[in-house]
């Protein structure tokens, strides 16, 4: 999802920001990835969003240094805005290479009035977001486009280039998922689709 106010982000802290949508090429190589400037002094961008009370909430988000300085650290934060609910903080990684951070709030409370989702930093710094994502669960899922609506899931595809040697081990640990309708849970194929 982009940062921007039209998709309901904000500069929820007042401090000194701005961002810049589609200002770079993104993790799938689309021009999509925003450019995001704090401050400092605890700059906060924040959305709006609805939570149920005593679910498990995890946000991703796909970031990299924009200004080419070293690495530094961004909170990703689940902030009610009034009692009972108290902000959980998780701290995250940001480098000069695109990496996927996630951040999970367990049995999160919902206080009176709006709760946010928040990118948050005390640096003054500029950084490229792309794909942000808050779901219902323990773990992130892989990314899944919405353009401000919701959106079925397809199937996850997991794909790993090699030019190594054409011998080797796979290994595979899962949970099989139990439907009548569905059989195949997983397939192998190599390059020759055998």
């Amino acid at each position: 999802e982009e940062i921007t106010a039209a998709r309901g982000w904000v500069n929820v802290s007042g401090g000194v920001g701005s961002v810049i949508a589609d200002t770079t090429t993104s993790p799938n190589g689309s021009l999509t990835a925003d450019e995001l400037t704090f401050g400092g002094v605890n700059t906060w961008w924040g959305k709006i969003v609805t939570f149920t009370n005593g679910q498990t909430y995890s946000m991703s988000a796909w970031l990299k240094t924009a200004d080419g300085g070293a690495d530094f650290t961004i909170s990703l934060t689940y902030y009610p805005t009034g009692a009972p609910g108290v902000p959980q903080h998780i701290t995250v990684p940001v480098t000069n290479s695109w990496t996927r951070v996630t951040a999970t709030f367990p049995s999160v409370v919902e206080g009176v009035g709006a709760s946010y989702v928040v990118l948050r930093s005390s640096s003054t710094r500029k950084i490229n977001v792309w794909g942000v994502q808050l779901e219902q669960g323990a773990f992130a899922t892989s990314y899944i486009p919405t353009a401000g609506a919701t959106v079925t899931r397809s199937a996850d595809m997991f794909y790993v280039g090699t030019t190594a040697s054409p011998q080797g081990t796979f290994f595979t640990e899962y949970m099989p998922y139990t439907t009548p309708a569905i059989h195949t849970v997983m397939a192998y194929t190599n390059s020759s689709g055998t």
